[in-house]
């Protein structure tokens, strides 16, 4: 979980995040998808809500990313060093084809 002066990175804008509703989740992303109940997957999005934490693979099939789902197909990203909003649906001005290819599945933490 990167936070520093220098910005934040995915793993890092996640846990804090949660922490701020109490939720003390791990460092990283790769430690941070072992929590939660499965919500959604790349072929089934249907059950994502607001608050839901995303997962994304990098080019050598291991989770490498994290986001929290905003609703209506956006979400909240940190691409070091800045936190950004961007989109899961072609054609969303916030798009972003890399994650929207990338994306694995979703978990939810909080009910």
């Amino acid at each position: 979980g990167g936070r520093t002066s220098q910005g934040i990175d995915c793993s890092g804008l996640v846990q804090m995040s949660y922490a701020s509703v109490g939720l003390v989740l791990p460092r990283d992303a790769y430690q941070q998808v072992f929590l939660g109940q499965l919500s959604a997957t790349r072929w089934h999005r249907a059950g994502l809500r607001k608050g839901d934490t995303l997962y994304f693979l990098a080019s050598d099939g291991k989770i490498r990313h994290t986001a929290i789902y905003l609703g209506d197909g956006k979400y909240l990203q940190a691409v070091m060093p800045k936190a950004k909003i961007s989109s899961l649906n072609e054609g969303d001005p916030e798009y972003d084809a890399g994650h929207s290819k990338s994306f694995a599945f979703a978990k939810r933490l909080l009910d």
